[in-house]
């Protein structure tokens, strides 16, 4: 089963077992992709306060390719707003790249 570095921990990983392991390193603060204006973005919520949360941006941001085809996969368009789940793909990259919004 192929492997990657998590670019958090240094841990080597299964790619199929990638989400699960960002996810853990998140502490329950899911990254997903956001739409808006026909631009997609690779974004995470975080709570503020009992009745407030804010979102934050990744940085660097993943390639807008691999934005799009999460869009896609999840059966989005660019012409549609909203937040969409993010791809395996995506996971694998957080996962090597780690954005700093991830340490």
């Amino acid at each position: 089963m192929p492997t990657t570095t998590c670019g958090y921990c240094g841990l080597e990983i299964d790619v199929d077992q990638a989400y699960e392991h960002v996810a853990e390193h998140m502490h329950e603060r899911i990254p997903f992709v956001s739409v808006y204006n026909m631009r997609a973005a690779l974004v995470r919520q975080v709570p503020v306060g009992q009745y407030r949360a804010e979102f934050e941006i990744a940085d660097p941001q993943p390639p807008e390719r691999m934005l799009f085809a999460a869009v896609r996969r999840a059966g989005g368009a660019l012409n549609i707003p909203g937040f969409y789940p993010i791809s395996p793909a995506l996971a694998r990259w957080i996962a090597r790249r780690a954005p700093r919004w991830v340490r």
